[in-house]
């Protein structure tokens, strides 16, 4: 992919954004000590409080690393943190959405894989790199459709 050795358009962000299903088991948790004090088991809640806080902290995910996207005319690279493995070639789709404060961009991996989808929100990119980001996808989008 020579398009990838200069690339149109690089941008940089930090995801801040909780995992779906860590704060769904953390929930879950608190429902179910909330449950055993509603039924009058409150001695049972503390300790089960004292085991909660450690194992929440257990499970939390890793802090927020730094994300690249490359963008290119005929390709993309996504890389992931600091690690040498995490990056990824990209396919762009069609079906990328579009929206004032979001770009969801619809993709596959180069080397194979099922379909993806990577969430890009104007408050993580800053508003001059989401602005260019819509630029580029209006340039780039129209030669997948």
């Amino acid at each position: 992919m020579s398009a990838l050795s200069s690339p149109s358009l690089v941008l940089t962000w930090t995801d801040h954004h909780p995992r779906p299903a860590w704060c769904l088991a953390c929930l879950i948790l608190l429902i179910a000590l909330a449950e055993l004090a509603w039924r009058g088991h409150g001695l049972w809640v503390l300790p089960g409080l004292v085991f909660w806080v450690p194992l929440a902290c257990w499970g939390m995910p890793p802090p927020p690393s730094p994300q690249y996207l490359l963008l290119g005319p005929h390709g993309c690279l996504l890389r992931q943190g600091a690690a040498a493995d995490s990056v990824v070639s990209m396919d762009l789709l069609p079906g990328t959405v579009l929206l004032p404060w979001v770009v969801v961009l619809h993709w596959r991996p180069v080397a194979g894989g099922g379909r993806r989808y990577l969430w890009l929100w104007s408050a993580d990119l800053g508003e001059d790199s989401f602005r260019d980001l819509r630029r580029w996808w209006l340039v780039v989008g129209r030669k997948l459709a």
